[in-house]
């Protein structure tokens, strides 16, 4: 991948990610992070194999080794994930922070998390527009 938005859609550049950082949040989608050269290394010895028997919507990731053997292996299939919503809710706030603290910084970004999570019990919707409002970007 050459610029950001290439990396988001090549499955060599987030196997590749994900295996050096350990995650892949929007950070590892800058033009800076899709230029590391380990990456690209890695993501150049990245083969997509697809795998006729295995159900719709479905994948693995493996991992394997010079001697090609299986070092690890990954369940990245999207059903994990759907039938449990308790499982996403970690991962859904960690990227709803990924995504908002560039635009509003840390301290804000954190107290609109804490104002949609108790939203239901909000009488009204002024903490979390005066939150996100322009005239506080100013």
């Amino acid at each position: 991948a050459r610029t950001g938005l290439e990396a988001k859609f090549s499955l060599a550049h987030v196997c590749a990610r994900a295996l050096i950082s350990g995650r892949v949040g929007m950070a590892e989608f800058t033009e800076d992070a899709v230029s590391d050269t380990a990456v690209r290394a890695l993501a150049s010895r990245v083969e997509l194999r697809p795998d006729p028997a295995m159900p719709r919507f479905t994948s693995t990731v493996s991992v394997f080794t010079a001697a090609t053997e299986v070092s690890r292996s990954f369940d990245v299939s999207r059903r994990r994930w759907l039938s449990s919503p308790d499982e996403q809710w970690d991962p859904l706030t960690v990227k709803f922070l990924d995504l908002v603290t560039p635009a509003l910084g840390e301290s804000t970004a954190n107290a609109l998390y804490d104002a949609i999570v108790t939203l239901e019990s909000a009488e009204n919707l002024e903490a979390v527009a005066g939150l996100v409002s322009p005239a506080r970007s100013q």
